[in-house]
């Protein structure tokens, strides 16, 4: 888009492996955001390690995609390059995470 609009690129329920080396081609091309898809399995800890990993191999803003659980979604939001939730669920789900301890 020549800097005339935000681009976003996107991965899917990949392993991390596959997410960082796209992560990595996204970061090249020039994308300002990579919306990470959620894996459909894994650990808090598990999870958040393949977020970190992500978020390592490029300077573009992470976008959180997918039913992130609470306690997740509250240790992604303190990494700095994660940027933005994609709301695909009720309001009062993201609101819990300000809501809550």
């Amino acid at each position: 888009v020549n800097g005339r609009g935000m681009v976003i690129a996107a991965t899917g329920q990949w392993w991390t492996g596959q997410a960082v080396d796209y992560a990595r081609y996204a970061d090249s091309v020039g994308a300002d955001a990579l919306q990470v898809f959620l894996p459909a399995f894994g650990t808090e800890d598990t999870l958040l390690e393949h977020f970190r990993r992500i978020t390592a191999a490029t300077r573009a803003g992470i976008v959180l995609h997918g039913q992130v659980p609470l306690p997740l979604l509250k240790r992604l939001a303190a990494i700095d390059s994660v940027v933005a939730y994609k709301e695909e669920y009720p309001p009062i789900y993201s609101c819990l995470l300000y809501t809550s301890d």
